[in-house]
C-alpha cells in the first residue's frame, strides 16, 4: 500500500487476521500501540481454518452460520455505536 493510500475494509480484516496469527505477544504490541499495526502484512487464509477443521474432522460443513461475524464494523466492544448490526 502506498503511503497516505487507501486501505480497505477487506484489508483491514486481513491484517487484524495477520496480528492474530502471529501470536499474544504481537496482538498486544499491536493494542497497546495502534502505529505497530502492520499496513503491509496479511493472512486472509486464517478466516477458513474454522470451516477447513470442522469439515476435515466431521466430514461435514458446519450446520450453522459463525456466533460472531469477522467483517469490519461488526464487532460493538470495538466499533461502539457505529458498529454495524444485522
Amino acid at each position: 500500500m502506498e503511503e497516505g493510500g487507501h486501505f480497505s475494509s477487506d484489508l483491514f480484516l486481513y491484517a487484524r487476521c495477520a496480528v492474530l496469527a502471529n501470536g499474544r505477544i504481537f496482538y498486544e504490541r499491536v493494542k497497546a500501540n495502534p502505529a505497530d499495526f502492520p499496513k503491509d502484512l496479511f493472512f486472509e487464509a486464517l478466516l477458513s481454518l474454522p470451516d477447513l477443521a470442522y469439515k476435515r474432522k466431521t466430514g461435514k460443513e458446519l450446520p450453522r452460520p459463525p456466533k460472531y461475524i469477522y467483517e469490519t464494523g461488526f464487532n460493538p466492544e470495538g466499533w461502539g455505536d457505529k458498529a454495524i448490526e444485522l
